[in-house]
């Protein structure tokens, strides 16, 4: 039996100085969607804060399977700000971008 699809935000982030700095956002993804660029810190997921970057993929993971709701906690340029990120499949979201 296939598990249930992870829920996917299409965000990559690297741990920079004990930050967890977003280097990518997925074109068309959950994330930009909500309004999320480069170079904005992830600081938590609905208030709980991530320590690393593997605990931010548990506490995303938490919330459910592919279409659950991840509330994103980030800063950009020292404001504290909020997303609420509607991830989705991350196969479904490769099957949209390609061309037949």
């Amino acid at each position: 039996a296939l598990r249930d699809p992870r829920p996917w935000i299409g965000l990559s982030t690297n741990e920079v100085a004990g930050r967890l700095v977003v280097s990518q956002v997925s074109p068309q993804g959950p994330a930009e969607k909500a309004g999320l660029r480069r170079g904005d810190i992830i600081t938590g997921v609905g208030g709980a804060p991530a320590k690393s970057l593997s605990d931010l993929y548990r506490k995303i993971w938490a919330r459910g399977n592919a279409g659950a709701t991840v509330p994103l906690d980030f800063e950009r340029e020292g404001d504290s700000r909020k997303a609420d990120i509607t991830s989705m499949n991350r196969l479904d979201h490769l099957k949209l971008k390609s061309t037949y």
